[in-house]
């Protein structure tokens, strides 16, 4: 055991004093406990990819903060390099993003490099109150909104609404034009109405 009753902010200090030197701790299956009432810092000043690492051989990893409240965050910070969350297991959930309370909201925001979702299987998007997919434009030309479906075959792109107003689905433009079917293929019909 290796105890200290002075009151000091180093009172226990070990070091490797050479430039070369470290520190190796080893624990059997009891594990290797770090408490303390206040902070606790790891920092590397290695300039390298993996300057900090933890690693489980065997098992997960939890970082829990079970006592905080409000502004006491998990923060996840990359200044001048990128964050990387990568799943290998082959489950729906394998990477999960969660705001648990009933208030609670996530917020995604990016700069000029867009936002690319891309999944060979089917993508979902479910709402609870009145919501938007918008393009602002900014007056530019060519800023358009697609939605499309590639590739040919017995698909369809398929637009409902089961309002009961009298604009359960508005198609308008407020200063352009109109076009309807444009590409429509010789012999093909464009019905209105029912079939």
């Amino acid at each position: 055991n290796i105890t200290s009753t002075e009151s000091d902010a180093d009172a226990i200090k070990i070091v490797a004093a050479t430039s070369s030197g470290g520190i190796n701790m080893d624990a059997g299956t009891s594990g290797l406990d770090i408490d303390s009432t206040g902070e606790i810092n790891i920092a590397s000043s290695k300039n390298g990819a993996s300057s900090v690492v933890l690693t489980s051989s065997a098992g997960g990893i939890d970082i829990t903060a079970t006592g905080a409240g409000e502004g006491e965050d998990i923060d996840i910070l990359a200044t001048g390099s990128s964050i990387n969350i990568n799943a290998s297991e082959a489950v729906s959930d394998a990477v999960t993003i969660n705001a648990s309370d009933t208030a609670g909201g996530i917020d995604i925001d990016a700069g000029t490099g867009g936002i690319i979702a891309d999944t060979t299987g089917a993508i979902s998007l479910a709402a609870a109150a009145a919501s938007n997919f918008t393009v602002d434009s900014g007056g530019s030309d060519a800023k358009d909104l697609t939605i499309a479906v590639n590739g040919g075959g017995n698909s369809s792109l398929i637009l409902t609404s089961s309002g009961t107003g009298t604009d359960a689905i508005s198609i308008d433009t407020s200063t352009g034009d109109m076009v309807i079917a444009p590409s429509l293929a010789d012999g093909k019909t464009l019905k209105l109405g029912n079939s």
